[in-house]
């Protein structure tokens, strides 16, 4: 992975609060060690695309057997940083997802989420698939802004229905 990517996928990571409070990214070097072990990996995921996801089931294991072992923070829980990660990597295929809006929206418990990421991914995944499928989330609606993606499009419909429905981590407000 060309260095100069790796250091600004780093600093966006940051910058999406993703080393600060319990989220704690690896140093760079070692950031970029990680994702070059997985180069492989993520390369093979590349032509994938949400839209197109014939088995959401089988694509939230392998997701998930990816993020588990990634290695790019020192986090216990690791689906956030993961798909955040991973969101950068394979655009068209991984959405981000956070506790603050992504468990809000899908309603699950701080304890769940903490304690059961595999299973979120599993539970959330299928979903996001058919929405995805539903909607049209062609080239026309991405590439300003923060709609650079059909995945990042559907999470930024997640965070506005939370904004909009006045959802927090604290329930509502």
């Amino acid at each position: 992975m060309d260095p100069g990517f790796t250091q600004l996928l780093y600093h966006t990571l940051v910058a999406w609060n993703m080393n600060s409070g319990a989220a704690r990214l690896k140093p760079l070097p070692e950031f970029r060690s990680a994702l070059l072990v997985h180069a492989d990996a993520i390369a093979g995921l590349a032509s994938q695309d949400l839209r197109e996801c014939a088995d959401a089931e089988g694509l939230a294991y392998e997701l998930w057997d990816l993020i588990e072992n990634l290695g790019v923070s020192e986090n216990k829980a690791k689906l956030a940083v993961g798909t955040k990660t991973l969101h950068h990597l394979v655009p068209s295929l991984v959405p981000p997802m956070d506790r603050a809006y992504t468990r809000v929206f899908f309603q699950w418990y701080g304890q769940m989420f903490q304690y059961q990421q595999a299973g979120f991914l599993g539970d959330v995944l299928p979903f996001l698939v058919e929405i995805a499928k539903e909607l049209d989330l062609d080239s026309e609606l991405t590439g300003r802004g923060w709609r650079t993606s059909s995945t990042k499009l559907l999470d930024n419909a997640v965070v506005g229905y939370c904004l909009e429905k006045r959802l927090s981590l604290l329930g509502y407000e």
